[in-house]
């Protein structure tokens, strides 16, 4: 008996190892595959911007403020999407997928038990990804008119102290970030609510397997 336990404490460091291997590489390799996809991305974009007409640039919404925060903000979101995190989510959703499997195989009525609080964590998830992809949607528009206000100031800074137009321009800015902030407590909230769930969840989770294993 104890041969038998020293040789499967044993297997631990092998495997231990093995996943210490194949972590590396998956993170290296999403890593230089998100960096690759963005390097990409930020020039096709650049090149993009450089085959429009003169009177693209013209129109308030493609301003340098806009086209500045464009670049450096959607490539930087597809970077953080694209690198370890895809990752994450490809085996997050391979070990739902069969754990969810094995789980119907051997039992499916705690199975059914452990899915349900997991559908609703997913849909008040799905709740808050869309509010904060609105909620970013909006505030890129208000950067951009922040930042382009500021690149006008910063460039016609002589003129701006000659009026003495300073404290304007600090109250439209600051205006345009507060209007950021006053949008912000609705995905706040969500994810109040989801992180809420998500420890509340736990507990219900296994009082309902408990009871479901007892009666």
């Amino acid at each position: 008996m104890r041969h038998r336990v020293m040789i499967t404490s044993g297997l631990f460091f092998p495997l231990g190892a093995v996943f210490m291997i194949l972590r590396f590489f998956q993170y290296v390799a999403f890593g230089i595959a998100g960096a690759k996809l963005v390097s990409r991305l930020r020039s096709k974009a650049f090149a993009c911007l450089l085959r429009q007409e003169v009177a693209y640039f013209d129109r308030p919404e493609n301003s340098s403020g806009a086209i500045c925060t464009q670049l450096s903000s959607n490539a930087a979101a597809i970077e953080d999407m694209a690198g370890a995190r895809l990752g994450f989510i490809c085996e997050t959703l391979s070990l739902c997928f069969f754990g969810f499997a094995l789980g119907i195989f051997y039992n499916l009525d705690l199975t059914i038990i452990i899915a349900i609080p997991f559908f609703i964590i997913l849909i008040a998830t799905i709740m808050q990804i869309r509010l904060s992809s609105w909620l970013k949607t909006q505030s890129d528009l208000i950067y951009s008119e922040a930042s382009t206000l500021a690149v006008e100031v910063i460039t016609n800074m002589r003129t701006v102290k000659q009026l003495s137009m300073e404290n304007e321009v600090l109250r439209q800015y600051s205006d345009m970030i507060d209007q950021v902030l006053g949008m912000s407590w609705k995905p706040d909230a969500v994810f109040a609510t989801v992180f809420a769930l998500y420890w509340a969840m736990d507990s219900f989770a296994l009082g309902l397997l408990y009871w479901r294993a007892l009666v």
